[in-house]
């Protein structure tokens, strides 16, 4: 197995070329939760190694901003748990979306959030 893939979707797993498993879609999962609700570029000007030293060495996060609706934050947060172990299977979070699709009141915030765009951006 090579390294193969766009670093800023890559699990810290598949970017140090460790042992993988379904956990590394979880992540990458997160990171296209994060560009659905914040309709941004991940780590935009950031080139491809920047980005592999920050989500390997620093831990390091796409910023969630703090106004985003609480469940989606949480479920990316724990997509991008540092652990693979600790990650969401797909089913957790199909079961999760289902739960959310329950609130009526996330489509309000959803809609609030992108609204106050400029000001979290």
């Amino acid at each position: 197995m090579s390294l193969v893939g766009t670093f800023p979707w890559m699990a810290p797993e598949v970017i140090q070329s460790l042992p993988v498993s379904e956990t590394c879609d979880t992540f990458s999962y997160g990171v296209v939760l994060w560009e659905m609700l914040t309709r941004e570029i991940p780590f935009k000007g950031l080139e491809g190694l920047q980005v592999a030293w920050l989500v390997v060495e620093k831990n390091e996060r796409l910023t969630v901003p703090s106004c985003c609706p609480a469940s989606f934050a949480e479920l990316m947060r724990k997509c991008w748990a540092a652990e693979p172990k600790e990650r969401p299977m797909f089913k957790q979070i199909l079961n999760t979306l289902e739960s959310m699709s329950k609130d009526s009141q996330l489509p309000e915030q959803c809609n609030s959030f992108l609204h106050n765009k400029a000001e979290w951006r």
